[in-house]
């Protein structure tokens, strides 16, 4: 074959490559699947949200104050002497009755002011028969002169009859009974009795010292009622009464004390009786005080000094709605979820906002769902997915706010406010040391007081030995723990959290028991 004939040849074959290639690359362009454009689904949120419940709703004002006795004096002779006798109960801390003798002076020179006191009245009485004597003697005699006389001259003369010397006598004997009488109420100013049935808070007298009137010598205070001091914002005593200042004369408001003292929580029953006479100039605050009858009746009882926290109980709204404080944005507005998940917002009329709750008097209805958390990103009629919360999990766990100790560090410190106390890092080594330590776990701290209850009556319910601790600390205010009671070993406490957490309680807490 020729060489021209070769390279034709060559031509021939590469062209029919070239051609098929290009009829199979057709073929396959028309073969593929027309794209169709699409504009991407948005991502649709997920939302915590509650079924709100409309009716009757009782307002609460919360407050906090140390108790103080209702009366309370400085026990101080009227008369002076040596002290000889002084009661057993009148000591620091001290009980007594009304009408107890606390002490007793000699009374040695008060008997003898009396003796002299009725030794007086005898002359005095002596002195006063005489003159009566006299006078009707100088009386019968002019009556014998003037007998055939005027009759306007049958009555003697004053200084005849001796009339001043007997108004002298009669005089001299109610002077001596008057001192009389003061000498025997001196002589029973000896003895120091109790003015009403209360406790000793101090005394500084014993057997043998001299004392002078006037001199304090114990203080005492009635534990016939308490007193509460509590100071509240102007706003808050439109929601209860308050005799003689939003109401007429009449009782107050009930209340509700709350203290843990003697490693219990303990309540008591007390009312309004009245406000202070002044606003305080530096808070403008005004001071109610609130009492409690026999505070003493209970063990441990309600001891003057101790800080408490009260609960006065205020107006009931006819129809209103409690929501968490969470669900409210922007001073009065709430997001609602509708039937068809869309989210919208809503101006609520807002009664009262107590705590983490928020009392709503208009625009909630029945059974409507109420957003509680926040979303970065939120606009009116957006669709949301809705995960509804039971009435157990409405308000938050303040964990954050008392967080105890960082879980990466091997220590931590008490949240301000508190006693510095070491806390203990479950997960490190037991020491020596820290085996001897009693130990306690904590489950939950709430600012509102109904879900710690609600959480220490199901810990109550597993078998726990659960208690609740109220606790204000400065940057989180009032809060109320829950806690179970003492362990003496880590490894116990380590095995009580294990299954605290495998039951869905969430992140317990190992701490030391405070010292006392």
């Amino acid at each position: 074959m020729s060489k021209w004939r070769k390279r034709l040849l060559h031509f021939a074959i590469a062209m029919a490559f070239i051609a098929s290639g290009v009829l199979g690359l057709r073929a396959l362009t028309a073969s593929k699947p027309q794209l169709i454009k699409s504009k991407p689904t948005a991502p649709i949120p997920m939302v915590q949200a509650i079924q709100v419940k409309t009716g009757p709703q009782e307002v609460h004002v919360f407050g906090e104050g140390t108790v103080r006795p209702l009366r309370e004096i400085n026990l101080a002779p009227q008369v002076g002497g040596k002290v000889v006798y002084i009661s057993p109960d009148l000591v620091n801390g001290g009980r007594f009755n009304k009408g107890d003798i606390l002490l007793r002076i000699d009374p040695v020179d008060y008997q003898l002011a009396v003796i002299l006191g009725k030794a007086k009245i005898k002359n005095a009485e002596s002195r006063l028969k005489l003159a009566e004597a006299e006078a009707d003697a100088a009386q019968e005699e002019w009556r014998l002169l003037h007998d055939g006389g005027p009759k306007e001259t049958r009555k003697p003369p004053p200084l005849v009859a001796k009339e001043p010397q007997l108004a002298a006598a009669k005089a001299m004997l109610e002077a001596d009974r008057a001192e009389l009488s003061k000498a025997l109420l001196n002589l029973e100013r000896t003895q120091l009795k109790a003015p009403f049935d209360g406790r000793v808070g101090e005394e500084s007298v014993d057997i043998g010292q001299y004392v002078v009137p006037g001199q304090a010598l114990a203080a005492l205070y009635s534990t016939e009622a308490a007193e509460i001091v509590v100071p509240l914002e102007q706003e808050d005593l439109y929601w209860f009464d308050v005799p003689g200042f939003t109401s007429n004369e009449g009782p107050g408001s009930a209340a509700v004390v709350r203290a843990r003292i003697a490693g219990r929580e303990r309540t008591w029953r007390g009312r309004v009786v009245r406000t202070e006479g002044k606003l305080d100039e530096r808070t403008r605050m005004i001071n109610v005080v609130v009492r409690v009858e026999k505070p003493n009746v209970k063990k441990p009882p309600l001891a003057v000094g101790l800080f408490v926290a009260v609960d006065i109980e205020g107006r009931t709204l006819p129809n209103a709605t409690v929501i968490p404080r969470s669900a409210l944005h922007q001073e009065d507005v709430v997001w609602v979820v509708d039937e068809d998940g869309q989210l919208h917002f809503r101006n609520v009329d807002i009664a009262r906002i107590q705590g983490e709750e928020v009392i709503v008097t208009d625009g909630l209805k029945e059974n409507e769902m109420v957003v509680i958390n926040s979303l970065k990103a939120v606009t009116d009629g957006m669709t949301v997915h809705t995960k509804v919360l039971d009435e157990s999990d409405k308000f938050e766990n303040i964990w954050a706010g008392e967080q105890m100790y960082d879980r990466r560090k091997s220590t931590g410190t008490q949240v301000e406010g508190e006693k510095e106390r070491p806390l203990v890092n479950p997960d490190a080594a037991p020491t020596e040391a820290s085996k001897s330590k009693k130990l306690i776990i904590q489950v939950g701290a709430f600012r509102e007081r109904k879900t710690a209850e609600n959480l220490m009556r199901r810990l109550q319910e597993e078998g726990y030995d659960a208690y609740l601790e109220m606790r204000t600390l400065k940057n989180l205010g009032l809060i109320y723990r829950v806690r179970l009671r003492i362990y003496s070993s880590m490894n116990t406490a380590k095995s009580v959290k294990a299954r605290l957490e495998k039951q869905g309680f969430q992140d317990p807490l190992i701490l030391r028991a405070e010292r006392n």
